[in-house]
């Protein structure tokens, strides 16, 4: 039996309460279960808000002074030997890390590192990068040459049978400026045209957390979406965001459009939790076809992949107008939650700590 560990967790973007930060604390949920876990945070009010946000349970988790705050790098490196396993989810530095077993998760693509002789002995250190999908994969490989895993997130969104499904359409992230914005702007212009083309009794509902510094930008689409059949709806609790999953026919999302993915891959949507999450419900994805969505949805079956906007109008008014195809695609979309189970993602997970 293996003895009980001592674990530390951090994020920079912590207080942002997207999907990357419900995986950091799935994680640290999970192994609080039979560890010793810690997160390195200087505000204890981040544990009830993300209890509220993602529905979780966190008393068993503690919460410490943040000692990667980059005051002395020195001094984090010493105190990270006191860990039996770190994991560290990086913006793309890395600290020199010295407990037993140290991991970095990398959400997405971070071309702009460079890779010197500081960055190499700092990752002699990590035993093993992960990342979430295929498409980050591919570029952590070519970009740091080490072993890199792929865990995805598990989705234990729950379907409620008795919720009638309601002419909406869906998007659901995070209302930012910064690397991988959402492109709320795209999908309101888009259903804009298709309301004065004639769609009615539809509307276009857009969910997502927010930080202070994107009030300007939240506000700025609650603007665009003002006098037209839109919904802009910020930082709302767990149970709204459920049921607002089981209401909604169709669900859009759009990261990446527009975008240099070739030259800027970080750009794309790294995985697409929210697209997951959304067609667990039935709910048929039609999204931007880049990035890990690719490898969430099977274009044709269990949803539609576009290249641009016209498409997306067109795809989106061929699935309104013929009910039949929206239920079996509808049916096909539930299936994708057995892909990913919180069973699978656990047993990953401990197996890492533990081998």
């Amino acid at each position: 039996m293996v003895s009980r560990l001592k674990i530390g967790f951090y994020s920079p973007y912590l207080d942002t309460l997207g999907g990357g930060e419900k995986y950091l604390f799935d994680i640290a949920g999970y192994l609080s279960s039979k560890h010793n876990v810690f997160i390195f945070w200087d505000n204890n009010l981040i544990a009830s808000k993300a209890e509220k946000r993602f529905d979780i349970k966190l008393n068993q988790i503690h919460f410490i002074p943040n000692i990667f705050n980059k005051r002395n790098a020195f001094k984090t490196s010493l105190k990270s030997r006191d860990f039996d396993v770190i994991f560290y989810v990086s913006d793309g530095s890395i600290p020199l890390l010295f407990s037993k077993k140290n991991f970095v998760i990398l959400q997405f693509p971070v071309n702009w590192v460079k890779v010197n002789p500081l960055l190499k002995l700092k990752l002699l250190h990590v035993n093993k990068l992960i990342c979430y999908s295929e498409f980050v994969k591919k570029s952590l490989i070519e970009k740091f040459k080490r072993e890199t895993i792929v865990i995805p997130p598990f989705i234990d969104i729950v379907k409620k049978e008795k919720t009638k499904k309601e002419n909406i359409i869906l998007s659901v992230g995070r209302f930012t400026k910064a690397m991988n914005t959402k492109k709320q702007e795209v999908l309101i212009d888009v259903f804009k045209k298709m309301f004065e083309s004639g769609l009615k009794d539809w509307k276009l509902i857009l969910i997502g957390s927010y930080r202070e510094e994107d009030v300007d930008y939240f506000e700025q689409i609650k603007k665009l979406a003002s006098g037209f059949p839109i919904e802009v709806l910020g930082n709302i609790s767990h149970d709204e965001l459920i049921n607002y999953y089981n209401k909604s026919k169709i669900y859009w999302h759009a990261a990446g459009y527009g975008e240099d993915l070739d030259t800027y891959p970080e750009k794309a949507e790294h995985f697409g939790i929210s697209t997951v999450e959304a067609m667990t419900t039935g709910s048929v994805p039609l999204v931007f076809n880049g990035g890990g969505q690719k490898e969430i949805v099977e274009d044709k079956k269990d949803g539609f992949l576009w290249e641009n906007t016209e498409e997306l109008a067109v795809l989106t008014t061929k699935l309104i107008k013929s009910p039949n195809v929206f239920s079996v695609m509808s049916s096909q979309a539930k299936k994708i939650s057995e892909r990913f189970s919180k069973e699978v993602f656990c047993r990953r997970i401990e197996n890492l700590v533990t081998s």
